[in-house]
């Protein structure tokens, strides 16, 4: 009897200790001749990259992050996929297209979480600027929907113009009354492209219609309308045109240190932590996913705070 209890302790205490070590996300690198997510001078022998700031985006809400390269493989995409409970696809500055490696892995990964969820295997995804468009032509299979005419949204803070569904929404429905005061009439949400999605592409694209629904719009500077902030009608799809990552994590003159930026910064990923907690995906070991995070790179300091990791 003492024998058995001893062996229950034992196995309550280790899954405690799992449950205790902080979920993994992975973040698809990009090429690194995109000038928007790596900046600066290449590193010799360095093909792709990702700003640090998504790395302690993620970090402020007690996450851990793993790379996933561009270039991987099947299977090597298989297993990442297997081991980390949500990925991210970053800001960046490419012509997205169906004939590129990067999309082409992209889709791969969108893929595999589409069909996942839907046979009940809960993974998240979130994408932000480009990652946002990216996942807007994945749903719609279409890149032509990604319209680079944008006036006048680079390095820029403003609210949210929400749409009827936002309140209902998994994602902004429970913001409570001050994250949603800050987004809906203080200057909270960066913007930091030309590039974007419209409505309109969203009520003729049935694709991309069924999957996502708009929770928030803006304007540019000459009244045209952009997509700012989608969900999944039913898969734990998130995506923000704005970019959450920059506001603590970077120094330029144009990044808003204001509290009310802080707070909407912090609720994104408190909201995305939420979401990557109810993943059951893990690393073989802890030896394995300690071999695979960010923590075995150093990143490479750009100046004005940006750091970027190469690969």
């Amino acid at each position: 009897m003492k024998s058995i209890f001893i062996s229950f302790l034992f196995i309550a205490a280790a899954s405690a200790v799992s449950q205790s070590i902080a979920p993994i996300v992975g973040i698809l690198t990009n090429p690194a001749s995109n000038p928007e997510s790596c900046g600066g001078p290449i590193p010799p022998g360095m093909t792709q990259c990702f700003s640090s700031s998504y790395v302690q985006w993620l970090e402020q809400a007690a996450l851990r992050v793993v790379p996933i390269p561009y270039t991987a493989n099947h299977s090597t995409l298989d297993s990442l996929y297997a081991s980390v409970n949500a990925i991210l696809f970053t800001g960046g500055s490419l012509l997205l297209s169906p004939e590129d490696p990067y999309y082409q892995t992209a889709q791969y990964l969108f893929d595999k979480a589409v069909s996942g969820n839907q046979e009940g295997d809960y993974m998240p995804l979130w994408g932000t600027c480009q990652g946002f468009q990216l996942l807007s032509a994945l749903a719609a299979n279409n890149v032509s929907i990604i319209h680079c005419t944008l006036q006048g949204r680079e390095g820029v803070y403003i609210p949210l113009n929400m749409t009827p569904m936002a309140s209902s929404s998994r994602m902004l429905g429970g913001a409570g009354p001050h994250i949603w005061e800050y987004l809906t009439r203080y200057p909270s949400t960066g913007n930091f492209h030309e590039c974007g999605v419209f409505p309109s592409d969203y009520t003729y694209n049935p694709n991309l219609t069924k999957m996502f629904k708009v929770l928030s719009t803006n304007t540019d500077t000459e009244g045209t309308v952009f997509t700012s902030t989608m969900e999944g009608y039913t898969l734990p799809f998130y995506s923000t045109q704005w970019h959450p990552e920059k506001t603590q994590f970077l120094m330029q003159d144009d990044i808003c240190k204001e509290h009310e930026c802080i707070s909407v910064s912090q609720f994104t990923a408190n909201y995305f932590a939420e979401q990557v907690s109810k993943s059951t995906h893990t690393f073989p070991s802890e030896t394995a996913a300690e071999q695979a995070l960010i923590y075995n790179y150093a990143p490479s300091y750009q100046g004005d705070g940006y750091f970027v990791y190469y690969f």
